[in-house]
């Protein structure tokens, strides 16, 4: 609605000051930890975003980097890493004001932390997963030399003899 149209209706215009603008703005953040305004989930897409890709790059460094089957876990942990940040901001902010935190809200914290360490455990981010890859690989890495060791012999064994 243009203001010509405010002013023909006989409604008045108001320019908001900074602080209204700040305190709209702001105002989704809160009132709620799953905010769904454009502006929140936007935040929330890009601070997942940073954060998956500081995944990749740190498992890329240790050699291990992640293959595309792993791309959607390692974006839900991400994602579940943001959202379990802000109930534990929230968390926070109820201790420092001497109250006790609702049982909803350590509840919630409580299925975010455990979510996300399942996500962890199938990405191999946990020191006890990664142990169990590692076996597995050098497991693996073991039958493929046993497997290429039996398929030389085997080629040795074939050939005619002159």
């Amino acid at each position: 609605m243009s203001v010509s149209a405010d002013r023909a209706r006989g409604t008045a215009v108001v320019a908001l000051t900074e602080s209204q603008v700040n305190q709209r703005r702001l105002a989704s953040r809160r009132h709620g930890l799953w905010a769904k305004s454009a502006g929140e989930t936007g935040l929330r897409h890009y601070r997942s975003g940073r954060l998956l890709r500081r995944l990749e790059d740190v498992l890329a460094v240790q050699g291990r980097p992640l293959s595309e089957d792993q791309v959607p876990a390692a974006r839900s942990w991400a994602e579940l890493g943001v959202i379990a940040d802000g109930v534990y901001v929230a968390l926070l902010a109820t201790f420092k004001k001497g109250e006790i935190p609702t049982p909803k809200l350590l509840d919630a914290w409580r299925g975010l932390q455990r979510d996300r360490l399942l996500h962890a455990v199938a990405l191999g981010l946990t020191p006890a997963a990664k142990a169990e890859l590692a076996t597995t690989l050098s497991d693996l890495h073991r039958a493929q030399e046993t497997r290429a060791t039996q398929e030389r012999l085997r080629a040795k064994q074939v050939r005619p003899a002159r």
